[in-house]
């Protein structure tokens, strides 16, 4: 049986090009852990799910600010700034 959640966890993480390391510093999970979520060998918990979806939502929000404010000085904008 596929997970999912998984899938999509570390689809949406690599999208926005944001590390492993830091979406577990984030959500406070070890990174043995999401990888093993990540490739479907485990189910998290609704808790453990719900702080890792809240952690990555949080890093794509601050990544998009932190793009619009290097545009807005005159930076040029990084690719992923349009990562859903």
């Amino acid at each position: 049986m596929r997970n999912v959640c998984g899938e999509r966890l570390r689809t949406t993480r690599v999208t926005a090009r944001i590390s492993g390391a830091v979406l577990c510093k984030r959500a406070g999970i070890g990174r043995t852990r999401l990888s093993e979520i990540e490739r479907g060998h485990v189910v998290p918990s609704p808790e453990t799910l719900e702080r890792i979806e809240t952690a990555l939502a949080d890093l794509i929000r601050t990544k998009r600010k932190l793009a619009a404010l290097a545009v807005q000085e005159g930076w040029p904008g990084p690719e992923w700034s349009d990562a859903e």
